[in-house]
């Protein structure tokens, strides 16, 4: 719930002034409950670890984990079927955004992005506009004078199509704005289960996890220019896109199911220790 900067510590909340009071008071009554009906935490990612290691002064030795979203390896239909499954007229190099289209992801960048593309390539923005209204996300295609490179498919994606979206396209593009505060399963379950390379922002845990992995580029949040830039590095070079492919198919093998019930098992032993030493 806290509102993070870049990867620095959180300290204080968005929102009104009784919003906050509200979060602080929020905050205060969970500390009490650690070590007493608490004993251990489960977070998404090693930057929510150290936020609330610090919001929460948790004391020494509190049993605190990340365990990430577990992609699963899936086959990938052949690129043409799969455009055509979806109903995309597409030869070229296909971006591809996916999710609900919410004010945190940084919608408005992506589109000032794409015009100023100096690659040639479409962007698929697939998703239910959940902050927005379907006129409204035209009305900023027709703003940016991006018409001719965006191909909105402004509608819940049900699960039977979703590896055909992914395998329909080239790359995925997360250009999720500072706001942003959730995990890494867009990129991790996603990605990694398709194998699809990946343009980013360096939010959340994002920035760090394709780094660290090589699977794709990372750029500036709220900053369209550079998110150009990346997308235009990414959609232009296709021999580099299928170098970063073979990055992100090795995820699934990193992060599977495997690896996080290890983690959950450690995590629930760890706890069990805590509260029996308390």
């Amino acid at each position: 719930d806290a509102e993070p900067r870049g990867n620095a510590p959180a300290k204080t909340y968005a929102g009104s002034l009784p919003f906050k009071a509200y979060k602080v008071f929020q905050r205060e009554i969970f500390k009490c409950t650690l070590g007493r009906e608490i004993f251990g935490i489960h977070v998404l990612g090693d930057y929510q670890r150290a936020e609330l290691g610090e919001q929460l002064n948790l004391p020494e030795g509190f049993p605190i984990a990340a365990i990430h979203d577990a992609p699963t390896a899936q086959p990938r239909i052949p690129q043409v079927e799969a455009r055509r499954i979806i109903g995309v007229d597409c030869p070229g190099p296909l971006l591809l955004f996916f999710g609900m289209l919410r004010r945190d992801k940084g919608i408005g960048d992506l589109l000032g992005a794409v015009s100023m593309a100096t690659t040639d390539y479409k962007l698929l923005l697939a998703g239910h506009p959940m902050d927005y209204t379907p006129a409204e996300i035209r009305e900023m295609i027709i703003h940016d004078r991006v018409g001719e490179k965006v191909l909105p498919h402004l509608i819940y994606v049900p699960e039977d199509q979703v590896g055909a979206y992914f395998s329909a396209a080239d790359a995925l593009v997360l250009p999720y704005s500072n706001a942003y505060t959730g995990g890494s399963g867009p990129l991790l379950k996603q990605a990694g289960s398709y194998g699809l390379p990946v343009i980013v922002t360096d939010v959340a845990e994002m920035g760090s996890l394709v780094r660290r992995h090589g699977f794709g580029t990372v750029t500036h949040p709220d900053n369209p220019a550079a998110l150009s830039m990346a997308i235009d590095g990414v959609m232009g070079d296709e021999g580099y896109r299928a170098a970063l492919g073979v990055q992100a198919r090795k995820l699934a093998d990193i992060y599977g199911w495997p690896t996080a019930a290890k983690g959950l098992t450690a995590l629930f032993e760890a706890a069990i220790a805590y509260k029996g030493a308390r």
